[in-house]
């Protein structure tokens, strides 16, 4: 190979390198990776473990097949920027650790959904909000649902570009609620989750 070829091809090489290691250097300078791959903390699998960290957002999610003659189910699920380490099922079913500064999604139960939404709508800051499983109640019918623990630390973080909301805070800040014929339970319409109707509450 003639010089001058050896020096172009080295200087395309040179370039290749630099081109890979663009985005890194763009972090080392203050930009944010986004995590498009995120695990998910689900009661079942994770409950063992809080998961506890700031609220990013609250997402739609792609429609879940139903039987044979059933319309796709809609669901919603929280985007969590997790603080503390925690567990999550990747895409192989697999159970891993999460560390903190990691992203994980949980689903949106109804009853989660009800306390949380006005916390992962706030258009300036996330707030750390800490949740665990407690129960898993069957409500009859081949239905279940599980009740969490929710507590808020009162820690703050503003959202910046890179936690910009989905859709500029414009979503519906709570579900439809539906009371049950008895009058013992909230239901949501959509899924069929009913929730408890705290001893007083019902009219």
């Amino acid at each position: 190979m003639a010089k001058s070829d050896t020096a172009t091809a080295s200087k395309g090489n040179a370039q290749n390198q630099a081109d890979q290691n663009l985005l890194d250097l763009l972090l080392g300078k203050g930009a944010v990776e986004l995590r498009l791959e995120r695990t998910i903390y689900a009661a079942d699998e994770c409950g063992d473990v809080p998961l506890v960290g700031f609220l990013v957002d609250l997402l739609d999610m792609p429609p879940i097949p139903q039987g044979r003659n059933e319309p796709a189910r809609d669901w919603q699920a929280f985007v969590f920027k997790v603080t503390h380490k925690t567990k999550g099922k990747d895409r192989e079913g697999n159970i891993v650790d999460v560390e903190p500064g990691e992203e994980v999604i949980t689903p949106a139960t109804f009853q989660i959904q009800a306390a949380l939404a006005r916390f992962a709508r706030d258009p300036k800051v996330m707030h750390e909000i800490g949740l665990q499983p407690k129960a898993k109640i069957d409500i009859g019918g081949g239905k279940n649902f599980w009740t969490y623990r929710v507590i808020s630390t009162k820690r703050t973080e503003e959202r910046g570009t890179a936690y910009a909301l989905s859709d500029g805070g414009r979503k519906e800040a709570a579900p439809a609620q539906l009371l049950s014929a008895d009058g013992s339970h909230m239901v949501d319409p959509k899924t069929g989750e009913a929730v408890p109707v705290a001893a007083g509450a019902q009219s």
